[in-house]
């Protein structure tokens, strides 16, 4: 019955989401880098991943599922950024991740991904892999693995920048602002309380916002900001900063301590002229 479960991991629809994973991860995403090319890893990813964690566990696949798509949300959100900080200060493998609300969209393939292994199963017949089957359902394995990790590994680089500004713009006239400098795109800014669960404490005057900037960093042309904002009565308040980059392992040689301290020093100069310094233009009118 276990050789049978694993009979996913080399259907169709199993090795073409895998495909477009790896496609999209180190080739798309690196010419393109739009809209698309940011979604379709996590589809695809989404697709794939609950099945092959069922093929080892065939009995537990409405918890895996369910696991899943919560360990997803909670990726994808601030409240993991803590744990990436703790797991990166061990200098064992550097993690990242982009918080994007709009991610979420992709948990809409988990019912379809759930759907297929149903009937997938169906479908399989209780006989052993022969020695070939075998031998391509490890090579994909190994494949899968390397996939759902890669693509987090090494390159991506969070830095965490300790500053707050205070302005007399509102949060509405700062959002103006930021939509009109043409270096900024993807600005996203959500209300807190339209990101925390319901029951669950939350600053109804607080935003979490980030953007992509285009401004050369490293490795990465579209360094991205994620901010808190606070808006208060008589000031509003941007701070919790942190930027994300994309930096090999050569680039931050011979010393990554001091390569991740000059680095998040140049992002910080590059937020304060141009983003601080337009609100501070504006806010002084």
């Amino acid at each position: 019955m276990q050789n049978n479960s694993r009979q996913i991991l080399t259907s169709p629809l199993f090795l073409l989401g895998l495909a477009i994973l790896l496609l999209n991860d180190f080739i798309l995403k690196n010419y393109f880098h739009n809209f698309l090319t940011g979604k379709l890893s996590d589809f695809a990813g989404l697709f794939i991943f609950p099945l092959f964690f069922t093929a080892f566990f065939p009995r537990r696949k409405f918890l895996i599922y369910i696991s899943i798509s919560l360990l997803f949300i909670f990726w994808k959100s601030p409240f993991s950024q803590g744990w990436i900080d703790i797991w990166n200060s061990l200098e064992l493998l550097n993690i990242g991740r982009t918080i994007d609300y709009t991610d979420l969209l992709s948990l809409s393939v988990l019912p379809l991904s759930y759907f297929y292994l149903n009937t997938k199963t169906e479908k399989q017949k209780t006989f052993s892999l022969s020695v070939t089957k075998r031998i391509l359902t490890s090579f994909v394995v190994l494949l899968s693995v390397f996939a759902f990790t890669a693509t987090t590994l090494v390159e991506d680089r969070n830095i965490s920048i300790v500053k707050e500004y205070n302005f007399k713009l509102n949060k509405n006239e700062i959002e103006n602002i930021l939509k009109q400098n043409v270096k900024i795109s993807n600005l996203n800014i959500i209300r807190e309380a339209d990101f925390y669960p319901a029951n669950t404490e939350f600053d109804p005057n607080g935003f979490y916002a980030d953007f992509l900037l285009k401004e050369k960093i490293c490795d990465s042309n579209l360094p991205e900001f994620h901010f808190h904002i606070q808006q208060g009565k008589e000031f509003t308040t941007i701070k919790a900063l942190f930027a994300s980059f994309k930096c090999k392992e050569e680039s931050m040689k011979p010393d990554t301590k001091i390569a991740l301290k000059q680095y998040e020093q140049e992002l910080a100069a590059i937020f304060e002229r141009e983003v601080i310094d337009k609100l501070r233009q504006n806010d002084s009118q």
